[in-house]
């Protein structure tokens, strides 16, 4: 059965074909970063795809999927739920900012307090920046505002992709980037990071691991 296509879809078209050309231009400027994770060898990208040798890579919903263990349901259902619970604003919070929060003092002061210290270990010019297990990135989102900062470029890397894939298409640019990877085996080549962050993830791995 044919599917229909509305007149709003009709119009709507150019305007999706120049979101996916732009996207994918960006994607070809971050590709000299990437490797593929099981042979860390470089990847080729066409059609919506990253391939390097056997191992093919999907590009969805604009995240770069590079975790080569994604059928791992269990875990990915675990991240998935913790992303979200990472996400979520408080019901006296202000959207958009996991800083900033009105209503019981002793969560206010933790939250600005915590600002505070991680205000003073951000560096000030920036480059390629990491933001390893941090979801959709709400956490460095919000340290670069209230920084005033602006990385080169800033990969937000998280082992699940639904949270990412929530805020992708609104975030994604020449500046932002969306990888689904593993966190203890980062599809980049040797020093391509000027600076890595992350934050709330240590706890997710083992003692030998951290």
């Amino acid at each position: 059965m044919r599917q229909s296509t509305s007149v709003a879809d009709c119009a709507d078209a150019p305007a999706r074909d120049l979101e996916h050309a732009a996207f994918d231009a960006s994607l070809l400027e971050l590709l000299p970063l990437l490797r593929c994770p099981v042979e860390k060898t470089p990847l080729v990208y066409a059609d919506a795809v990253l391939v390097s040798g056997s191992h093919t890579y999907p590009v969805r919903d604009q995240v770069i999927r590079l975790n080569p263990m994604p059928s791992d349901r269990a875990l990915n259902a675990y991240y998935e739920e913790v992303n979200l619970r990472k996400a979520a604003p408080s019901l006296n919070s202000i959207q958009g900012d996991a800083f900033t929060f009105e209503g019981d003092n002793a969560e206010k002061y933790y939250r600005n307090s915590r600002k505070e210290s991680l205000l003073d270990l951000v560096p000030k010019s920036l480059g390629v920046t990491l933001d390893v297990g941090g979801g959709g990135g709400e956490i460095f989102r919000s340290l670069l505002v209230h920084a005033g900062l602006v990385p080169e470029k800033l990969i937000l890397m998280d082992w699940a992709a639904g949270q990412m894939a929530s805020v992708a298409p609104s975030l994604a640019s020449a500046r932002n980037y969306f990888v689904q990877a593993d966190a203890l085996n980062i599809p980049m080549h040797d020093e391509t990071a000027d600076n890595i962050f992350n934050s709330e993830m240590i706890e997710h791995l083992l003692p030998e691991q951290s």
